[in-house]
């Protein structure tokens, strides 16, 4: 008796503290796949202290023995060690990313800068004087500012002092403060233009860009021991801060105070040691410690406990120090034990019957059919039983209590107050009576069940199609013209009726698609032989929707069918089209733009619009991949129910979904290695660090191999990333999809060539990204066009010179003799140039020309020619004062400059008579204005000139010139006379009135006349000063004015 006593009161004790500890126990989670990385993956060391993702998608992890990248397949190990890829410092304490995307580690008494190209960084010294061990300065809670500037806490092992410090973009090092307490790691984080720093114990300092305290917040301490804040976690809503008991305390931007957050009721009365912080993408919280992994559900309001299941893994206990979330959504956390990958499923769908019941055959249930009543309860069928489900109140029952109720076909379908299954059973709801329709029938996993619009059931078993008599309370077999459905016509897997006419398709599991127009008479049939009216894909079809638009939509055993039955037009959707796979098992509409799909692979919402896939799969939140025939339902409401091997999935159809999967194409696709194999040395060269898909890879002809490796930086199941690539230029379409990340090609003919490669996770949509690679392979030098082309000169050549040899020696003299005749023709060649020379210096070329050819050249007239006289003021009275030789050098120093000046402007000089030069344009030209404002900027470039060197001679108290000059246009006949130092002149009144141009201007001065103002006078400033008279006319005159 005192036995039993004190047994009872042992169960008791246990019950009671059962009870008190049920609010505080953890909830497990099924739906989340863990991995551990550690040596046996490559990576360099278990103990892992950071983790965190660079820009371009790749996951960095610092361990106390090295740093690894890792792309989803391999890790690349950066250490003191290595020859490829090596750092100075093996442990690394902490590392961030700059914003060009640079990495910064940190070791005890240094920084490494470690550049985006994956090329050798830099070292920066943080502590004075030698290094000693056990006396270093550790730098820790690296952090970039908003400016660029690297924040950290600099702990000090010989004085156990933390001094807050800043290295700046200029490369110094400045220590702002000391903190008190003996401890080291102070949280900083940057949030809204401030830094907040966790200085001392519960305290936290908010600090301008300076350093300089703008606020203090603190928070209680809940027990004897002082609480310590151990991480920073900022989002654009709030800064969160991790107390070391576990507590969380959150401001937001509108707030002016911390405030407690909702998880701190949730872990009083524990010491969870915690030491990590996670706010993910929804707002839900991680806390990692010693021995503690919770994840704090904020819509339900729960915990959930995942040291367990790691627990059981590496079969230790684990300390989680950091705590990260990838652009793809999977959780990474830093532990002594290794990386941990975890990744939860999205519960977008919610369960029933899923993970096992009691009342399924062998646990599972495999559900068979559902139906809805008219209250909104949801019956769902499946082999030993039916429940029954409240939406309402999301309770799930029993239809029958004492579960004396066995069915095996599929098919369930409310009618009148009773559940019609496939095999014809009808079970009064009110009584839960049940009437066998079909006796004697064997037992077969088949069956449909549908009301018409007549309210009239049908059921299809096996080869038997039924409708059921009302009056006689009984089915009565289907017959048309062609006789009662029989093994024919094969076995019947689903009933549709068309909302438009009304018309009955049959489904069968051999012989295709029946259409019986108007529910009495079969009139077509579609299948895969050639004589069918649109060949399907497969004879197995398991579902039918008809659309809006009237087009059918086919389940089939091998694909998704779209078919037109009025004009017969298929198209076929499978895998290449993103469908998860091609068996097919139910089809519910979304609307009039979405199909929802249930296979043997996953959920597929199917856009009408661009027939494009997002694929759900249990890394989703599905209870199962592998869905039933027959086991989906559309509510009244609205919701949709896909029934499979694990139970139902149920949901709310809406555009969340859609976002939910493009959400997940945001991973990067990831250039990770290149290699190729050098023909000339026989060597293997292998790239990973530093690679840039922008910049094209050059190859010689002697790599006979070369290799691409990639990776796609969703990191949820990374092994099932699926990729399809094509060289562009050598291969004409995408390859299969595949797992496999790398390829490879041979001995390639030289040519530009593109590399392309996309790719998809899992079973979703390809990502509209792609990786994009240049090739060039460069031809052989043996191969090019101009290889060929000098060896083939080099053969004439050497054939020439063989015919060369041969004739040399009869032609030795004959060489000598041209030698002599070649110096003599040379001689002749050098006069005759000479004389040509002196000739088109004296005359024009054209005249010249004309000279050479026929020994006389005969005077033209010009119609429209711009003469210009100048003329020395007071040439007499300089003449007199000067000796001869210092006057004729003046005026060739002169006449020099002018002839460059007309030379510049393209002029004919005519002469030169005393002191007097004349030039005329448009002798052979018919661009009358041009010429005339080419002489006149002749013209007053040559008084500037003079101008210039009057002022000179002056400084020098010599003489000089000053020049009159006068410009008319006008006819002039140009020709040659006289045939003894004969010389080229023009003649004509033009000549003349351009000589009284000058005699009535002014030195220094241009004086043009009326008729060359006219052509001119919109391209200079001219200022008219009188008329002179020339044979009985008069012209006007006027001033260039410069």
């Amino acid at each position: 008796m005192k036995h039993r006593y004190r047994t009872y009161r042992y169960l008791l004790t246990i019950l009671g503290v059962l009870f008190l500890l049920t609010p505080w126990c953890l909830a497990q989670e099924e739906n989340v796949e863990i991995k551990v990385y550690d040596f046996g993956d490559g990576l360099s060391h278990r103990n892992v202290l950071k983790i965190l993702q660079d820009e371009e998608g790749f996951i960095w992890m610092a361990t106390i023995n090295g740093l690894n990248r890792f792309d989803g397949y391999e890790f690349t190990t950066f250490s003191s060690r290595s020859e490829t890829h090596p750092i100075p410092h093996d442990a690394v304490s902490d590392m961030v990313q700059d914003a060009s995307g640079n990495m910064w580690m940190s070791h005890p008494d240094y920084l490494y800068y470690l550049p985006k190209n994956g090329r050798a960084g830099s070292d920066i010294k943080l502590k004075q004087g030698d290094i000693v061990r056990r006396e270093s300065v550790i730098p820790y809670n690296l952090h970039f500012d908003l400016s660029g500037k690297l924040w950290m806490a600099t702990y000090d092992e010989r004085s156990a002092e933390t001094s807050i410090q800043v290295y700046r973009s200029d490369s110094t090092l400045q220590t702002l403060f000391k903190v008190p307490g003996q401890y080291p790691r102070r949280p900083i984080a940057s949030w809204y233009g401030e830094v907040y720093l966790a200085a001392h114990g519960t305290e936290i300092w908010v600090l301008d860009q300076a350093g300089e305290q703008q606020m203090v917040y603190e928070f209680p301490n809940e027990s004897e021991e002082e609480a310590l804040i151990v991480q920073f976690q900022t989002t654009a809503d709030g800064i969160y801060a991790l107390l070391d008991d576990g507590r969380v305390y959150v401001k937001r931007p509108t707030w002016n105070d911390f405030r407690e957050h909702p998880i701190n009721d949730l872990v009083k009365r524990r010491s969870p040691q915690a030491s990590a912080l996670l706010v993910d993408e929804r707002e839900n919280l991680w806390i990692g410690g010693r021995g503690v992994l919770w994840f704090y559900d904020t819509i339900a309001n729960r915990l959930v406990d995942y040291d367990s299941p790691i627990r059981q893994q590496v079969k230790n206990t684990c300390t989680y120090r950091q705590l990260f979330q990838d652009q793809s959504g999977t959780i990474w956390i830093a532990s002594d034990f290794g990386a941990i990958r975890m990744v939860q499923s999205d519960r977008l769908f919610a369960h029933y019957l899923s993970g096992g019941s009691e009342y399924c055959s062998n646990v599972f249930c495999s559900v068979r059919g559902m139906t809805e009543d008219p209250q909104g309860r949801i019956y769902i069928s499946y082999y030993n039983s039916i429940h029954v489900l409240d939406p309402q109140t999301n309770g799930i029952r029993l239809l029958f209590p004492s579960n004396n109720f066995f069915n095996y076909p599929f098919g369930l379908q409310y009618h009148r107050g009773s559940l019609w299954t496939g095999n014809g059973l009808r079970i009064n709801l009110n009584d839960l009576a049940v009437d066998t329709l079909l006796p004697d029938i064997p037992q077969e996993d088949l069956g449909a069940v549908i009301v018409d619009r007549k309210d009239q059931v049908w059921i299809g078993y096996r080869q038997e199609l039924y409708r059921f008599d009302q009056a006689g309370d009984s089915l009565r077999p289907f017959s048309d013209s062609l006789g009662r459905w029989d093994t024919l016509a094969g076995r019947i897997s689903y009933l549709y009726e068309s909302p438009a006419s009304g018309d009955l398709w049959v489904s069968t599991l051999e012989t295709g698609l029946y259409q019986i127009k108007g529910g009495t008479e079969r009139t077509k049939r579609y299948h895969n032989g050639t004589d069918s009216p649109a060949q399907l894909a497969a004879n197995q079809v398991n579902v039918v929707y008809e659309d809006r638009e009237g087009m059918l939509w086919l389940g089939t055993a091998n694909g998704l069918h779209r078919l037109n039955p009025n004009t017969d037009e298929l198209k076929v959707f499978g895998a290449e089209e993103g469908l998860p796979n091609h068996f097919i098992n139910g089809i519910l509409s979304e609307g009039d733009s979405v199909l929802w799909i249930s296979t043997d692979n996953g959920l597929c919402r199917f856009s009408l619009a661009s027939y494009g896939c997002t694929n759900f799969t249990t890394q989703d939140g599905l209870t199962s991949d592998e869905f039933n025939r027959m086991s989906f339902f559309k509510s009244a409401e609205g919701r949709m129910y896909f029934g499979g091997l694990n139970g139902v999935n149920a949901f709310y159809p809406s555009r969340r979904f859609l976002e939910e999967g493009q959400s997940r194409r945001d991973a990067n696709l990831l250039f990770t290695g290149f290699t190729r194999l050098d023909g000339d040395s026989d060597q293997l060269f292998s790239y990973d660090i530093g690679l840039d898909p922008e910049e094209a890879i050059t190859l010689t002809h002697n790599d006979r191999t070369f290799s691409f490796e990639f990776a796609l930086a969703d990191f949820r199941q990374p092994l099932m990333n699926q990729y399809s690539y094509f060289l562009e230029g050598y291969e004409n379409d995408w390859s299969p999809a595949t797992t496999v990340h790398e390829v490879r090609y041979n001995n390639l003919p030289a040519g530009r060539y593109t590399f392309r490669v996309r790719a998809r996770s899992a079973e979703e949509e390809w990502k509209t990204e792609q990786l994009v690679i240049p090739v060039i392979i460069q031809e052989a030098y043996y191969r090019t066009w101009w290889f060929w082309t000098i060896c083939g000169l080099i053969v004439i050549a050497g054939l020439y010179a063989i015919a060369r040899y041969r004739i040399y020696a009869l032609r030795e003299r004959e060489r000598e003799l041209e030698a002599l005749v070649q110096e003599r023709t040379q001689e002749l060649e050098v006069e005759k140039q000479k004389s040509e020379e002196l000739l088109l210096n004296i005359l024009p070329a054209g005249l010249a020309e004309e000279l050479k050819e026929f020994g006389f050249a005969k005077a033209k007239r010009h119609e429209m020619v711009t003469v210009m006289f100048s003329d020395f003021k007071g040439f007499s009275r300089i003449s007199e004062q000067l000796e001869p030789e210092a006057l004729v050098a003046e005026i060739d120093y002169c006449f020099r400059a002018f002839d460059r000046i007309v030379e510049k402007y393209k002029l004919e000089k005519i002469k030169t008579v005393g002191d007097a030069y004349l030039c005329v344009s448009g002798i052979n030209s018919d661009e009358d204005v041009r010429d005339a404002e080419a002489v006149i900027r002749a013209a007053v470039e040559i008084q500037q000139f003079l101008a210039l060197r009057a002022r000179e001679r002056k400084a020098g108290r010599l003489h000089h010139f000053e020049a009159r000059i006068g410009v008319h246009t006008g006819p002039v006949v140009a020709g040659i006379v006289g045939i003894k130092k004969f010389a080229y002149d023009i003649w004509g009144d033009t000549v003349n009135v351009a000589s009284r141009m000058e005699t009535n201007g002014e030195a220094g001065k241009v004086n043009i006349s009326e008729t060359t103002y006219d052509l001119v006078k919109h391209k200079f400033r001219c200022t008219y000063h009188g008329n002179f008279q020339e044979n009985s006319s008069e012209i006007g005159m006027y001033w260039i004015e410069f």
